[in-house]
């Protein structure tokens, strides 16, 4: 039986499910991070890449983002944050469908649900000069699922995946990379034409002090 229950944090709510993922659906040392990027998103075109439960997409929907587009290539997680989306008042679309995409420069609006590969997904935006205001980044550490084109290995990929990302950013935008991957290392001279930002030490609430500290930095253009 799964054992699934709503919790709330501030005005927004979530569903978890505490009995069938090694993950209950909601980070919570993540709190401080959903906080700040609800308060950049208002007016922004917002990119959830690898969205999960998409509980970071319906913090920038609740911060008056202009629009919000939540990539992963689970259904079951898509469909998680859906309900996540209407336990706020908020409804989202399914867009596209992996190896279908049909994106145009008015193809999205409001909020929208995408399942397909990120990779392929973030080609074929480059490809419709597709740009968004603030991307949300933080993939899984590896992945070799068959719905992959590509494995992806972070350790390796991720500053190919963050360049990758920045392609996508509209001028004066900002992403925020975060991973919980060891060996991943990010340094200013790696993108020597962006603002690097390092969010770690700001992000840990008092429910984790004396935890390691997260790594997450913001790039902006």
């Amino acid at each position: 039986m799964n054992f699934y229950r709503e919790v709330h944090e501030g005005d927004l709510v979530y569903r978890v499910n505490l009995s069938d993922y090694l993950d209950t659906g909601l980070f919570l040392d993540a709190r401080k991070k959903r906080t700040l990027i609800r308060a950049d998103a208002a007016g922004k075109r917002v990119l959830n890449l690898f969205a999960y439960t998409c509980s970071l997409s319906v913090c920038a929907a609740k911060g008056s983002a202009s629009q919000v587009d939540s990539v992963d290539l689970s259904n079951t997680y898509l469909e998680w944050g859906r309900i996540n989306f209407a336990l706020n008042g908020l409804q989202a679309h399914d867009v596209v469908e992996s190896g279908s995409f049909t994106l145009g420069s008015s193809a999205l609006s409001g909020l929208n649900l995408i399942r397909g590969d990120v990779l392929q997904f973030i080609n074929h935006a480059r490809k419709n000069g597709l740009r968004w205001d603030l991307i949300i980044l933080d993939p899984p550490s590896f992945s070799n699922s068959k719905k992959m084109r590509d494995m992806l290995d972070l350790r390796r990929d991720h500053l190919e995946l963050i360049r990758k990302g920045l392609s996508l950013l509209s001028p004066g935008g900002t992403l925020w990379f975060s991973t919980n991957a060891k060996g991943v290392k990010i340094d200013a001279e790696d993108f020597p034409d962006v603002e690097l930002k390092d969010m770690g030490k700001g992000l840990v609430d008092e429910d984790f002090r004396g935890k390691k500290v997260p790594m997450c930095y913001t790039l902006t253009l």
